[in-house]
């Protein structure tokens, strides 16, 4: 192989490796705010059910929504704190110092 031939071959694996790259980044956003999106509907649904339920606090099937909603809304928390930080100040866990306002915050990263 002549040295044209391997400058070539190595340009194209390191375009391949920042596509690779970009495509993972890009993968990674999406199912971040994909999972904003989970935490925002969910959380949504949380709070309109307690509201009903505060009027109609015998209602089984609006009791028996609230408790999946909010199994699917601490999932969908507990699942974004460990993949990409915190959400609310009762998943800090740090006995170093107090980084839970490092952000960025999560409506910073466009998931709004």
């Amino acid at each position: 192989m002549n040295t044209t031939q391997n400058l070539n071959q190595n340009v194209t694996i390191n375009l391949n490796q920042t596509r690779n790259s970009n495509t993972a980044v890009n993968n990674r956003t999406q199912n971040k705010q994909q999972l904003m999106k989970k935490i925002y509907e969910s959380g949504f649904a949380v709070y309109d059910t307690a509201l009903f339920l505060d009027t109609h606090p015998c209602d089984k099937e609006a009791l028996a929504f609230y408790q999946k909603m909010n199994r699917l809304y601490n999932q969908a928390a507990e699942e974004y704190s460990a993949l990409y930080g915190p959400l609310r100040m009762t998943q800090f866990d740090n006995d170093q110092y107090w980084s839970w306002s490092e952000g960025p915050w999560p409506w910073e990263m466009g998931a709004c």
